[in-house]
């Protein structure tokens, strides 16, 4: 344990020495830009910053509590949108649990509770009946769930996104990172 917290403290000075206010975002390095641009889902008057993630991904679990601190300072212009990306056919379960979870106003009661049951629980949540059971475990009715999930199947409002990486952002419709490229320190976005 004790190692644990030199180990993070560590990690958080080397962190906090190299937070420099002269570091720029570099097109090719830190993000690509998308071409043709996405359109945005968002008013003309707001910053759209898209976050495609999947919950068995441990970068996304790992960058959930950063993404929540920001979330909390994030500017009034800003409006954050979350799809969960799909690499792979059974990525779509996942996929599936969070429009479900959306369709019946649970989002914010699910979501960090999902990602903790697959990496912090090491449940398999990979099957209808395992996320049907984990929405019931968390006080969702079996018939709810259902009658979601009948409903999400053929929603417009689902997106199964296919990107080159997990843990992609898109900002303002036009640009992506991933979790694998190496990004300056911090959240930063300017209008």
């Amino acid at each position: 344990m004790k190692i644990h917290k030199i180990v993070c403290s560590a990690l958080l000075a080397l962190l906090a020495a190299t937070n420099s206010p002269a570091e720029e975002f570099v097109v090719g390095q830190h993000y690509q830009e998308v071409k043709p641009a996405v359109a945005p889902s968002t008013a003309a008057d707001k910053v759209e910053v898209l976050e495609l993630f999947w919950y068995g991904c441990p970068h996304c679990y790992a960058f959930e509590p950063q993404l929540q601190e920001w979330l909390k300072k994030k500017a009034d212009y800003i409006e954050f949108v979350q799809v969960p990306a799909v690499f792979a056919h059974n990525w779509e379960i996942h996929a599936r649990a969070f429009y479900a979870a959306q369709q019946l106003g649970v989002l914010d009661k699910l979501h960090e509770p999902l990602f903790d049951a697959i990496h912090k629980e090491g449940r398999k949540i990979s099957s209808e009946e395992e996320v049907a059971q984990f929405f019931i475990d968390k006080g969702v009715s079996a018939e709810d769930f259902k009658k979601a999930r009948r409903l999400n199947i053929h929603s417009p409002a689902v997106h199964f996104v296919f990107t080159p990486g997990c843990l992609a952002c898109c900002l303002a419709s036009s640009f992506w990172t991933m979790a694998r490229s190496r990004s300056p320190s911090g959240l930063r976005f300017k209008r």
